[in-house]
């Protein structure tokens, strides 16, 4: 995305946050046992295959904040907003600073390129 980025454009992204398996009981087996691999493995923890709508084996990651925010620059990006979503992504989420790195269903974020930022 960012070689392809006119100057002064945005790049909008939506992902998904590793933490909010925890407060779902069917995905908190997942969570215990993908951060215990990659830390066995000393890979990263968050990939996730699994059926979904007809599509086979299919691949989603699931970011921290940090790790969002620290991938995002790495590849030359400048964070102009994050905006953390409710669990179900109905809408923002409440109180976000309540814990919000925790609590948010994702995040979408809208960046720019470095460069065109400065």
């Amino acid at each position: 995305m960012r070689r392809i980025l006119r100057p002064g454009g945005l790049f909008v992204l939506h992902v998904h946050n590793r933490w909010s398996n925890a407060w779902l009981p069917q995905a908190r087996s997942w969570l215990v046992w993908n951060l215990l691999t990659a830390w066995l493995s000393r890979r990263e923890a968050g990939d996730k295959r699994f059926d979904y709508c007809g599509a086979r084996d299919f691949y989603l990651h699931l970011f921290t904040k940090s790790e969002l925010a620290r991938d995002l620059r790495k590849a030359g990006f400048l964070i102009r907003e994050m905006i953390p979503l409710a669990p179900d992504s109905s809408g923002p989420l409440g109180r976000p600073w309540l814990f919000g790195r925790l609590r948010a269903g994702g995040w979408i974020v809208v960046c720019g390129a470095l460069e065109s930022c400065l």
